[in-house]
């Protein structure tokens, strides 16, 4: 089995709206490293993958949550246990996070899945470190523009390509 990280986990995380590891989501890196520091297992079982969620000392498993209402079971366990502070937001920027990784998680076909150090603020995450327990490595290519086989098609949408718009 093969650990994975580098880049092929940044194109892994791009193509699944989670904000890379040297970047916040949606605040400030400064806000997110203030906010509660968990640890997001994902791993693979014999009756499928298991996500488990641990913040301060307080852990809540499930079967991997790939829907909105799964991801937001999983994360109001956590904020009932006070895991995550008074406030929902947390619990649903934590369930929308939830969401992208197991998609990512399903789309890597990685045995496991460690984002370790994952700081949730209630507007904001930053994740510090992805480790993917691999049997075979990892290959993520970059997409491509949606009409970049078509060069010498004509849309009508381009201005100056067609008789509809000429230059």
């Amino acid at each position: 089995m093969q650990t994975i990280n580098g880049p092929e986990i940044a194109r892994l995380l791009a193509r699944h709206g989670i904000a890379g590891l040297d970047a916040a989501g949606s605040d400030s890196r400064e806000a997110a490293i203030g906010g509660r520091l968990a640890q997001i297992h994902f791993a693979q079982h014999e009756d499928g993958p298991v996500a488990t969620v641990t913040i301060a000392g307080v852990e809540a498993s499930a079967h991997c949550p790939l829907d909105e209402a799964g991801a937001l079971a999983l994360a109001g366990r956590l904020h009932e246990r006070g895991a995550l502070g008074t406030e929902a937001a947390s619990a649903h920027l934590l369930a929308h996070l939830l969401v992208k990784m197991s998609a990512a998680f399903a789309d890597s076909a990685a045995e496991a899945a460690i984002f370790e150090d994952v700081h949730l603020h209630r507007a904001a995450y930053h994740i510090d470190r992805v480790i993917l327990k691999h049997a075979e490595p990892l290959r993520f290519e970059g997409r491509l523009a949606p009409d970049s086989h078509d060069r010498h098609a004509v849309f009508s949408h381009r201005h100056g390509d067609s008789t509809e718009f000429p230059k």
